[in-house]
């Protein structure tokens, strides 16, 4: 029988090897649910299930490489919450910002805040304690970046700011890049 380290190890790899490929801009237009959300949401589960030490050591597994792939996962949940008016996919893509914690770099993070926030209000919620939640799980870095994002001035939190127009297109709602 298998212990439960090696079941964690077994399962991460599977993980690294699903975020190999494809490259994220293919993934960002997949349609929802694809393989890849199915194993970053199992991988969300597993990591707020876990001690701080585990967390720690799966967060450690995925390192700088594999940050594209949850800030993308991140903007599908953003996009998806509003589509499918399941509010649970904007907590789901937080939990995949808190997972990298800004390891490549915060800023690209903080960018992808903006359509998560302001799907939470589309959906009539109110974000902050969303992002609270998330911010008590999440590390070192981006805990505090987390915490701090709803009590910016709107103009430095809303799309405009970050980049981002929201559109309707023949697929339903979603938000544009425009940097």
């Amino acid at each position: 029988m298998m212990e439960p380290q090696d079941k964690l190890r077994e399962f991460m790899c599977k993980v690294t090897k699903e975020f190999s490929s494809p490259v994220p801009g293919v993934y960002l237009n997949k349609q929802y649910p694809c393989h890849r959300d199915q194993v970053i949401s199992s991988l969300i589960e597993l990591y707020i299930k876990s001690e701080l030490a585990e967390r720690m050591w799966i967060a450690s597994q995925l390192g700088n490489k594999y940050w594209s792939t949850l800030t993308v996962y991140a903007e599908r949940m953003a996009i998806w919450a509003v589509r499918l008016k399941q509010p649970e996919l904007i907590l789901k893509g937080l939990l995949a910002l808190a997972l990298d914690d800004g390891r490549f770099d915060p800023r690209e993070n903080i960018l992808i805040m903006a359509p998560l926030y302001h799907s939470a209000t589309k959906l009539g919620l109110d974000p902050k304690p969303l992002f609270l939640q998330t911010a008590d799980i999440a590390g070192p870095c981006l805990g505090p970046v987390l915490r701090a994002f709803p009590d910016r001035p709107e103009s430095n939190r809303d799309l405009a700011s970050m980049g981002y127009i929201e559109q309707y297109t023949s697929e339903g709602f979603t938000y544009k890049r425009n940097w």
